[in-house]
């Protein structure tokens, strides 16, 4: 299973990127032909497409050493990725 990433505009100009674990890149596919059928005017939705992991940076420093390659390592737990919050969410 891959997480799909979907980028959601607002007529506003705020972006939100929304992470979801699916099956297939088909089944992404309609989710975001649904999402467009559904979404209020001027809210645009694209899929970024499917990603074994997805990382996240809290802040400038973690993102630096996450481009660099330097990773995790010198990030103190700054640097996560989305299957790793959402597993750690569900096991609540």
């Amino acid at each position: 299973m891959k997480t799909a990433v979907f980028q959601i505009s607002e007529v506003d100009g705020s972006t939100y990127l929304v992470c979801l674990r699916m099956t297939g890149l088909q089944e992404a596919c309609a989710l975001e032909s649904w999402l467009k059928m559904h979404a209020a005017p001027g809210k645009e939705i694209k899929l970024l497409g499917r990603f074994n992991a997805v990382h996240a940076a809290l802040g400038q420093n973690e993102a630096e050493a996450l481009i660099l390659g330097e990773g995790a390592k010198n990030s103190a737990g700054a640097v996560f990725t989305v299957e790793e919050l959402v597993d750690r969410v569900l096991s609540r």
